[in-house]
């Protein structure tokens, strides 16, 4: 097993996590329990030196889109008449945004099938799939996830870009066809439009209450800055807490400028706080070592429509976590287990087609 970059960024993202919860133990004594996101880490990295062949591949993403199209179908009608999955007690379906992840990087998947579908000139195959991706599509217009349709659209255009590569016309229907499919759901199920104005006239023309959010973790970020809270402790960051650290520091506590919560609702500064500045230094590179390995396989992807279809998967579920990140806290629960299993079957995947084009420049050589 030769070990690369991407093996050294795994190694180290889990040995940050794993620092984190030592050090909350030893030095607070809260004994935190195994976060979620270190197990699918190791799982990611067990994938990436798996071989599939290219049916077995088939079968895995359409058993995980299978499960989520039926949990789709289980909890739709009661979130329709209740607005509220906390009932069902099922798993990623107790909050509006978890769920609308996990079905967002579901719709990725399928849009990225139809691209492979429509390079191998597969167009019965790929008009179908693209009706089946209108359930997914209607449940995030539904859902009124505004960060998961805004991905949803920059999706749309990373498939263009792919399928502008064989041919411009072809991405041309495609970009008709979406906008087409689009509008339908658009009129049918404006939510997040409504949403939207909602929230903007709620809280004075911003998008939420997620500024108030923010200031309560940059408030509390100093009592643990290098290794953070530990996993799932953003929750110690409640009223009584903020209120002491502002008024030891002889200022006065304002309720209205906070706003406590789970999570930050923000990826990024929700590591800062449960993983501190070391843990957010190692997930921002997590995210770099990705979008290089996207970087450097774009120019094969002319030459291997399979690897295509891997990249547009993985460069999608990038874009949901780090995009949508930026407005909820994307690596949680089942969104990071089915990102971080898409990205280890993209990488192993490249990583059998680099290794074949060294072995036949190898070849080539030997014999010249």
């Amino acid at each position: 097993m030769l070990w690369d970059r991407f093996d050294i960024i795994f190694l180290l993202f889990i040995c940050a996590m794993l620092l984190t919860q030592l050090s909350v133990y030893f030095l607070d004594g809260i004994s935190t329990k195994v976060s979620h996101v270190l197990r699918y880490l190791v799982l990611g990295w067990m994938i990436r030196y798996s071989r599939f062949l290219p049916w077995q591949y088939w079968i895995i993403l359409g058993v995980g889109v299978f499960s989520t199209l039926l949990g789709i179908a289980w909890s739709w009608p009661q979130y329709l008449s209740s607005h509220q999955f906390i009932d069902l007690d099922l798993p990623n379906i107790q909050h509006v945004n978890h769920a609308s992840l996990y079905v967002l990087i579901v719709l990725q998947i399928m849009l990225s099938s139809v691209v492979y579908l429509i390079l191998r000139s597969r167009y019965l195959a790929s008009v179908l799939m693209l009706i089946v991706a209108i359930l997914p599509l209607i449940w995030l217009m539904a859902a009124s996830s505004r960060a998961a349709v805004g991905v949803a659209l920059l999706s749309i255009g990373l498939c263009v870009l792919v399928l502008s590569l064989k041919n411009r016309l072809q991405a041309i229907i495609f970009v008709i066809g979406m906008i087409s499919l689009g509008s339908v759901v658009l009129i049918n199920y404006s939510g997040a439009i409504s949403k939207q104005a909602a929230w903007s006239s709620a809280f004075e023309g911003k998008m939420s209450p997620r500024e108030r959010i923010w200031n309560t973790a940059f408030e509390s970020y100093s009592y643990a800055p290098y290794l953070g809270r530990g996993y799932d402790q953003y929750k110690q960051l409640t009223k009584e807490h903020v209120k002491k650290l502002v008024e030891g520091k002889g200022e006065k506590f304002e309720v209205h400028q906070f706003y406590f919560t789970g999570h930050a609702h923000n990826v990024y500064i929700t590591w800062l706080i449960e993983h501190g500045a070391v843990g957010l230094i190692i997930l921002v590179s997590f995210f770099a070592v990705w979008l290089s390995c996207l970087w450097k396989d774009f120019h094969r992807l002319k030459q291997d429509y399979f690897l295509a279809w891997w990249w547009t998967c993985a460069a999608n579920v990038l874009l949901t976590l780090s995009v949508a990140g930026l407005v909820t806290t994307t690596m949680r629960r089942d969104t990071a287990f089915i990102a971080l299993v898409v990205f280890g079957l993209y990488a192993g995947y490249s990583r059998l087609g680099s290794q074949a084009e060294r072995n036949d420049s190898k070849a080539l050589f030997n014999e010249g």
